[in-house]
């Protein structure tokens, strides 16, 4: 049944996990192949077996699969791929962890908003917020602050990498980790042939960029108003999340905290060049509001 054809799959990636896609590959399949149709064909055999044998040779037709994809993208593209186990990457690439994603996300988001919004909040209550703006060593100050809200990112970035780093490691095994992403077959059409291994801490990489471009939003908040009123303004921009988590399928394309997540984004608009183009060009575009907010914040 359904449970012979789940441990003849998890032992074709247990053999050839690895493994490239040669004549021994080739030659497994084949005699899997040959063994089910022998008992379709059979008239000794009872329905139960050749219902077995029917459900068989779907396993077949995935390995061979797989078997023609590894085999296509070495000539293709050139790359030194290898058949990979993808159900544990189906995994972390897939739906299965856009829930814990999120919430990492939004608590990390949340945290940096509360702690950036409040830079200025001292100096404000002293009645210095005026001569912060006008004295000649404002730049230091600026970028001083500004320092110490990255590192503030960096640090909560670490913490919930790290949380999420173990769950994943404490539940699955990552054999081929620094093997070709192409060896996947969702990534077929990715346009950089780099490691599994690279592809994940690009991801980690992203999602702390996204931090930390939140982080100068609030801080840049919190230098025009009070402590409550850049709590209220940073927080709007989770405005999209919270609709999208209503029910509102629109607004996810809009959400701060599903776009720090890069694979979701390249699983909902595609893993070829036009998503990695479009992701590059709205963080340009973000870094030139930050530039411009800046230059008129401290002129």
């Amino acid at each position: 049944g359904s449970n012979n054809k789940t441990y003849k799959l998890n032992s074709f990636y247990v053999e050839f996990d690895g493994h490239e896609a040669d004549k021994e590959v080739s030659d497994y399949i084949e005699a899997l192949r040959d063994e089910a149709v022998l008992v379709q064909d059979s008239k000794e055999d009872g329905s139960y077996e050749k219902e077995n044998a029917t459900k068989l040779l779907g396993t077949v037709d995935i390995m061979q699969k797989e078997y023609d994809y590894v085999k296509n993208i070495n000539e293709s593209r050139e790359a030194e791929t290898v058949i990979v186990n993808p159900y544990n990457y189906d995994d972390i690439f897939g739906s299965r962890l856009y829930s814990n994603n999120e919430t990492m996300n939004l608590i990390s988001v949340v945290i940096i908003i509360l702690i950036a919004a409040g830079d200025y909040a001292s100096e404000r209550q002293q009645g210095m917020n005026m001569h912060i703006r006008t004295a000649g060593k404002r730049k230091k100050l600026w970028w001083l602050k500004l320092s110490k809200i990255v590192m503030l990112a960096v640090i909560i970035w670490g913490l919930a990498a790290g949380i999420n780093i173990y769950n994943i490691t404490r539940c699955y095994s990552y054999n081929q980790i620094d093997k070709s992403i192409l060896c996947l077959q969702k990534f077929a059409d990715f346009p950089f042939d780099i490691s599994i291994r690279s592809y994940i801490i690009i991801n980690y990489i992203c999602r702390l960029l996204w931090l930390i471009v939140i982080a100068v939003i609030a801080y840049m908040v919190s230098y025009r108003f009070s402590y409550k009123v850049s709590v209220i303004i940073s927080l709007c921009m989770l405005i999209p999340h919270v609709l999208y988590v209503l029910g509102v399928g629109l607004a996810k394309k809009m959400s701060i905290i599903a776009a720090m997540d890069i694979n979701r984004m390249f699983d909902s608009y595609g893993y070829g060049l036009k998503s990695v183009l479009l992701f590059i060009i709205v963080f340009l575009i973000m870094e030139i509001i930050l530039v411009y907010n800046y230059k008129k914040a401290v002129k």
